[in-house]
């Protein structure tokens, strides 16, 4: 959704080009296809850093930068508390934090598995 008011339009989307050396993975998990995303997670992994983007958790998107070293798990864990995820009828706070630790391994461990050191 935009926050485009009645008698606006869109003139231009801008999308930065991919960077040499980087990797690039999406996913999110919706209750039924086309729904807003529950939770969203987008992976850019450079030679030396991992950045991981959240949406659906936060009142707004979040990213999140590390080093490749460090301890993937640990830092997920930590991320998934700090995005202070809410209930709501549809999901549960838990299950959120859950998503975000089980699909963020998987997609940065794909993501890490394609790139040259």
């Amino acid at each position: 959704m935009t926050a485009i008011e009645e008698g606006e339009f869109i003139e231009e989307v801008r999308f930065p080009l991919a960077v040499d050396g980087c990797r690039y993975r999406f996913d999110e998990v919706a209750m039924r296809r086309g729904d807003f995303a529950i939770v969203s997670l987008a992976v850019v992994a450079s030679a030396s850093e991992i950045a991981l983007t959240i949406g659906g958790v936060a009142d707004r998107p979040v990213t999140r930068r590390w080093p490749r070293s460090a301890d993937l798990p640990a830092v997920l864990a930590a991320f998934a508390w700090d995005l202070q995820a809410q209930s709501d009828p549809h999901v549960s706070a838990s299950y959120r934090r859950h998503l975000v630790r089980s699909l963020g391994q998987r997609l940065i461990t794909e993501v890490l598995d394609e790139t040259v050191s």
